[in-house]
């Protein structure tokens, strides 16, 4: 349970960190004409069902991710959408 728990965990805060340096440029420069709205979207909905699947199994690094990538995610579909 320990190893699947290390890879969960990294796997986790790879994923996180991946998203996050999108999510500040964006914030930064507020340019988002080379964001695509429909993938944002779809993404959008895609973190939300891992989210509620993180919920059902219980498990943290799914959860915790989730949660914050969303946060990442809704802020620059919010930006995109402000910007247009």
């Amino acid at each position: 349970m320990a190893l699947q728990n290390l890879i969960s965990y990294t796997a986790a805060i790879l994923g996180l960190c991946a998203f996050l340096p999108q999510t500040f440029k964006t914030l930064k420069t507020k340019q988002t004409k080379d964001i695509s709205l429909g993938m944002y979207l779809v993404f959008w909905a895609g973190v939300v069902l891992w989210l509620v699947y993180g919920f059902l199994l219980k498990n943290p690094p799914v959860i915790i991710v989730n949660v914050v990538v969303l946060i990442c995610a809704s802020i620059i579909l919010f930006l995109k959408l402000k910007y247009k």
